[in-house]
């Protein structure tokens, strides 16, 4: 019943989809644009080249404090062979497994480790639910999908194998807690080449590093491709085998009811990977990390754009931009014009807020450190081509459920022209009803898509000042 859920029957741009089932038809020759007699008709997966090799620095929160190694270092320092560094997880697993499971939800709790895919809830009140829920079946998931542009951190995660066995010994802990009795990893397709070395690292973990979990199964599903598959409730449709669309009924949380109807803990690869040291350091230590007292933590980030070299870097929660960029743009500061922050899906940062500091609290005046940073220079900055990928990227990956979304994203897209165009003069009518339905989308769409087109469409018009008293009209 678990199989790579196909990401078809419409096209957001009207156009047509298939759906190949024999390769020996002229018709399929002809829109491959291949030959019948071509090798690759043998096995279609060959028109997906596999990713290529890492070609980006790497800098870990050990540039920090010599007590700070992080998911990205090995726990045990003294030996650098691979094999060794796996093995040398057996302790940490075993303790965890040997540990009353109250206590170490109690440990995540005291070490404010938060959902490291973007929405920064904390960790250990979704294990504590699920934990206590009330049901014969549980089970957990890892969401590998890391759809939205500019992320590679779980890539490099779930390539590397140290860190990768990480991830693998954080959801055999999570499922030991939890009372789970199966565990998926739903990875993007694209990184079908690291399907293989998971389950191959998950048998050796269960019968070589730790047998107390040899009897949790662990099922590795690829994705279906689209972007809305990294909201969890899509995720859970895709692994049933249905469309990839977020569910509507919204007053269930996964921790009641998700995969299946099941109580389910879904946390993003890094979340889990960050398990092992927490339990090996204890929660204060994690806690410490951060620069700020009030906040906890670390989190990878993936630096891009008009940069020396991209980057992952580990930073300690309340770090301001200012200094990630210092560090890691390899280009002075007075030449950047603007970053985003978060992802596409997040507004442009101007340098005159560079030093708010990067945490996942989501506070007034906090910058949001969900997964990545796109630095533009002023050299190559356009933003109106900017705001116009934005425009496209929220058209074409609407999962065209909600009727705000679809056609809320579709005007933004043919009409972010106009509305950045600081010379266009918009009729009254035209404003108004931008205002409605861009309002409307961040009220009224089923999930955060939607509500973040509506979002940035609403904050440009705004900024454009093509809005009068954009407050009141919102009340």
């Amino acid at each position: 019943p678990y199989h790579m859920t196909s990401w078809l029957g419409w096209s957001v741009d009207g156009g047509p989809a298939a759906l190949i089932k024999h390769v020996g038809d002229s018709r399929v020759h002809h829109m491959l644009n291949i030959t019948k007699n071509d090798p690759r008709l043998d096995d279609l997966e060959h028109f997906v080249n596999p990713l290529p090799e890492p070609n980006f620095n790497v800098l870990t929160m050990r540039r920090y404090s010599e007590r700070a190694p992080s998911v990205l270092d090995d726990i045990v320092l003294s030996e650098e062979d691979e094999q060794i560094a796996k093995m040398g997880l057996c302790p940490v697993s075993q303790k965890a497994f040997a540990m009353d499971p109250d206590e170490l939800i109690d440990h995540l709790d005291c070490a404010s480790l938060r959902g490291c895919g973007g929405a920064g809830f904390p960790t250990h009140l979704k294990w504590r639910s699920v934990r206590d829920a009330s049901a014969e079946n549980k089970c957990v998931v890892v969401n590998a999908d890391e759809g939205l542009p500019s992320t590679f951190k779980d890539y490099y995660l779930t390539r590397d194998a140290s860190c990768r066995m990480r991830m693998l010994v954080g959801v055999a802990t999570a499922c030991h807690v939890v009372g789970a009795k199966q565990a998926y990893v739903y990875l993007r397709y694209e990184y079908k080449n690291l399907k293989s070395l998971i389950e191959a690292d998950w048998e050796m973990y269960r019968t070589k590093m730790n047998p107390l979990a040899k009897n949790i199964p662990l099922t590795v599903v690829l994705g279906g491709g689209p972007y809305i598959c990294g909201e969890e409730t899509a995720l859970f449709e895709s692994l049933e085998g249905n469309l990839p669309q977020a569910r509507t009924k919204r007053h269930q949380f996964p921790t009641d009811s998700g995969l299946f109807g099941w109580p389910t803990l879904v946390s993003n690869v890094e979340t889990f990977a960050w398990i092992p040291s927490i339990i090996y350091h204890g929660g204060v230590w994690f806690h410490d990390l951060a620069v700020l007292p009030e906040l906890g933590g670390a989190k990878l980030i993936s630096i891009s754009g008009d940069v020396a070299k991209p980057t992952l870097a580990a930073i300690p929660m309340g770090v301001t931009l200012r200094s990630v960029l210092e560090e890691t743009a390899g280009i002075p500061i007075d030449e950047i014009a603007a970053c985003e922050v978060g992802g596409l899906t997040e507004e442009l940062t101007y340098p005159q807020d560079f030093d708010q500091p990067l945490t996942l609290a989501f506070k007034a005046g906090h910058l949001s450190a969900g997964g990545s940073i796109v630095v533009f220079s002023k050299k190559n900055f356009d933003e109106k081509r900017i705001f116009r990928t934005k425009a496209k990227f929220y058209d074409v990956e609407s999962c065209q459920l909600c009727s705000p979304c679809r056609e809320g994203a579709k005007v933004f897209r043919y009409g972010v022209d106009s509305i950045m165009d600081e010379n266009t003069t918009l009729s009254a009518d035209t404003i108004e009803t931008y205002q409605h339905l861009f309002h409307s989308m961040e009220v009224l769409s089923n999930c955060g898509h939607g509500k973040a087109c509506g979002k940035t469409a609403r904050t440009i018009l705004e900024k454009k000042n093509k809005v009068q008293d954009p407050e009141n009209f919102c009340k």
